[in-house]
Formats: structure tokens, sequence, C-alpha cells
């Protein structure tokens, strides 16, 4: 069976919102199929909800997510050439907590989530509706063929705190925005971040003259 260890920026449970609801749902995903451990962030001044994750794999300790004021904040921004999103949980102790974890034990893959994007789900129309198709509950979608249903838009860049990405999605009579078109623009730029150059990088390649 595949070992997986899955870091995240906050506990999974309870299920709540965005990124915890799917972080939950992933960890649920991977357990019927893989041996799953779990080393996450978790506020500390929030109770810890540990027992129905362990229901699913085994779950490390979790680390303090690390204090971080507007000043300090602001002052790694100017004195820092990383995107804040790379310094808003930077924190020695996940890093020892992550480094034990990979000493103590042989993993086939490490999993990491929190990329976070700003974005914004449409729908577009393609048939108008006319109050005679609203009286007779013809304008309802699954009634309609396919040709007339609505095209599924996405729009987003990320990341969100430093954005070097902008990307826009259609699929054609996709329907909903956030359900189709959505999960596709995640992977795309999920895919762009991991293949991204480092700030260093980019800076390296700029002529002498434009580098800051």
């Amino acid at each position: 069976m595949t070992r997986v260890l899955v870091l995240t920026p906050q506990l999974p449970y309870p299920p709540q919102q965005g990124t915890s609801l799917r972080n939950y749902h992933l960890l649920r995903a991977l357990a019927r199929h893989h041996s799953v451990t779990l080393l996450s962030f978790a506020e500390p001044d929030r109770p810890r909800e540990l027992e129905p994750l362990q229901a699913i794999g085994r779950v490390l300790p979790p680390v303090d997510v690390p204090p971080r004021s507007g000043a300090d904040r602001l002052a790694q921004l100017l004195t820092s050439g990383d995107p804040d999103l790379a310094l808003r949980l930077r924190s020695d102790e996940y890093t020892a907590a992550l480094t034990n974890a990979l000493q103590a034990d042989v993993y086939d893959a490490v999993q990491i989530e929190g990329i976070e994007l700003a974005g914004k789900t449409g729908t577009s129309q393609v048939k108008r509706i006319s109050k005679a198709d609203r009286a007779t509950g013809a304008h309802k979608r699954k009634d309609r063929p396919w040709k007339e249903r609505e095209h599924a838009l996405f729009v987003c860049f990320a990341p969100y705190a430093a954005p070097r990405y902008a990307l826009s999605v259609i699929v054609e009579h996709g329907e909903g925005g956030g359900a189709v078109a959505g999960p596709i623009a995640r992977d795309i730029m999920r895919r762009c971040l991991e293949i991204a150059p480092s700030t260093d990088e980019l800076r390296a390649s700029l002529p002498a003259a434009s580098r800051g």
C-alpha cells in the first residue's frame, strides 16, 4: 500500500469552509487506497478535534500557526525576495516536525496543500428564457438540451498575496462555474505554481539594469 504524507495549512476538521472541507474529503479519498499520515498547522486558540481525523489515518501532533503581525508582514515583504504566501506560515517548528517525520518513516509521496488564489465564478446564458418558458417550467436546466445550457466561467489569479498568474476558464455548456470550470482552473494554477521559477531565478534572468 502506498504511504502518503499530507501537509495542510490548517486542521481539516471540522470541515466547515473551503480549505478544511477540501482537505478533509481529500484525506478520506486517499485513505480508501493508501496509508495516510497528516501533519498540519493548527490555530493555538482553537479546539483540536483529532479523533475524526485519526479514524482516517495517522495524525502527527499539530504545529501552532506562527504569530505574524501586520508590522512583521510588511517588514518581511520589504526585506525578502520571497512572495508573501511563502512567508505566511514559515515555521522552524513545522520544518523540524516535517524533518522528523521524513526521517522516522519512508513515504512514497508527499501531498502539499494550501495554494491561495482569488477567483470568481460565473455563468453565461446561451438562450433567452421567455415568460412562457418560466410559466411552463421549460426554463429548468435539466429539461433543456445540452446546447441551450449556460457556459461555465471561472477567472482567477494566484498566489493571492503576490500574484504571478491570471487565468480564465470557459467550459461551453458546462452549466456551473464553481462546479465545472473552478476545478479545472485550480488544477492548471497548481501546475503553474509547481513549475514556476523562484523570485531569485526570475530576477537573475532580467538584464542587469532591470534588476531591483
